[in-house]
């Protein structure tokens, strides 16, 4: 069960919105808390029977993939068993072939083998992308998709995957679009798509407040029985930016590391943070490795002073940063991947962790 942290008042508008059947989207920096969000309203609309179909659009690499995943997604939700799931993919998406895998880790999934070409891919994806309103429109189920990170599908070239996501409307199919690029969602939502897809509010996920975070933490020590003092608490939640998605590991480090002597201090959120980093280092790593050799020097010096201007001069002079434009397409890139964002009128990594692990490594 996903425990809800200062976003009862999120939860509760964006439950209201759906009440009154229209759609919404959500953004906001990464690691700021969109996706526990939705599973905490999932938790909730899954308890009034309602079916919440969520699409993780960082595993949509091309139409193809798209299209393998989206229609997987749709046909467990609406298929009781294997039996099932044959049929319904005979009758709503007679062009793809599921297949059964089996394990004994993960017991039984759906794989899709679409039989088709890349000139068929946009008619296909007509087909797919209908098949909600046709659900519908024939179980008379409603339905609500989230598309989450949904700018990603804009970057698809050549696929018009949201444009086509507007014209398959229907009053039993909802839409939660998220996205952690800030302001994309108002120029990517056209009005048309907009009214279309009665897609009238928008939330702008905000920071939690500082006293929310503050009682959250001190409840966590005081339900383990450990000492601290308020400076041990605000070091962790000012070290953090006050983002819970960083602080909740370490917390729950230094509740692990408390339980023996009773107690925590500031040396142990220090000791914490560096075992986090470490624990890791290989997704890091990788992270670091899929950079271009400019997005690196860009990381590397942004992680030296979270508060340096990138574009001035001595800036770029210094860290072999080329000129302004080459760090606006490094930017750019670093944005597609969720790596930095923008607060404001500055750019910061977005992790915590990956920050730290820069300095660890480059410092």
């Amino acid at each position: 069960m996903a425990h809800s942290v200062g976003r009862d008042d999120d939860v509760a508008l964006v439950l209201s919105v759906l009440a009154k059947g229209e759609s919404l989207a959500i953004e906001a920096p990464p690691f700021r808390g969109k996706t526990h969000l939705i599973e905490l309203v999932k938790e909730e609309l899954n308890h009034q029977g309602r079916i919440v179909i969520t699409f993780p659009c960082e595993i949509a690499f091309d139409g193809r993939s798209f299209l393998e995943q989206y229609c997987k997604l749709l046909l467990k939700s609406f298929s009781n068993n294997v039996k099932s799931i044959f049929e319904e993919s005979q009758k709503y998406l007679p062009n793809i072939r599921p297949k059964i895998s089996m394990n004994a880790v993960h017991g039984s999934d759906v794989r899709i083998d679409y039989q088709l070409s890349d000139s068929d891919i946009v008619q296909y994806l007509g087909e797919a992308l209908s098949l909600p309103k046709r659900l519908f429109e024939e179980k008379h189920q409603p339905l609500i998709i989230v598309f989450d990170e949904i700018h990603l599908l804009m970057e698809l070239k050549g696929i018009p995957i949201v444009e086509m996501i507007g014209r398959s409307a229907c009053e039993g199919v909802q839409y939660i679009f998220v996205s952690s690029r800030a302001d994309l969602l108002k120029v990517m939502l056209t009005d048309k798509f907009r009214e279309n897809l009665r897609c009238k509010a928008r939330l702008n996920l905000g920071k939690l407040a500082a006293n929310v975070l503050y009682f959250y933490v001190e409840s966590q020590f005081k339900d383990n029985d450990i000492k601290v003092s308020n400076n041990i608490i605000d070091r962790l939640i000012s070290l953090n930016d006050s983002e819970i998605a960083f602080i909740d590991p370490l917390l729950q480090r230094l509740i692990q590391k408390g339980k023996l002597f009773k107690r925590v201090s500031l040396l142990d959120i220090g000791n914490v943070l560096t075992e986090h980093v470490a624990y890791l280092d290989d997704w890091c790593r990788l992270l670091f490795d899929s950079l271009s050799t400019h997005q690196k020097r860009l990381v590397i010096a942004m992680s030296k002073d979270s508060q340096a201007a990138l574009f001035k001069g001595e800036f770029i002079y210094m860290n072999g940063l080329v000129s302004v434009p080459s760090i606006q397409t490094s930017i750019s890139g670093l944005q597609r991947k969720n790596v930095i964002h923008k607060e404001g009128r500055r750019y910061a990594i977005s992790n915590l962790f990956f920050r730290e692990w820069l300095k660890a490594h480059f410092l």
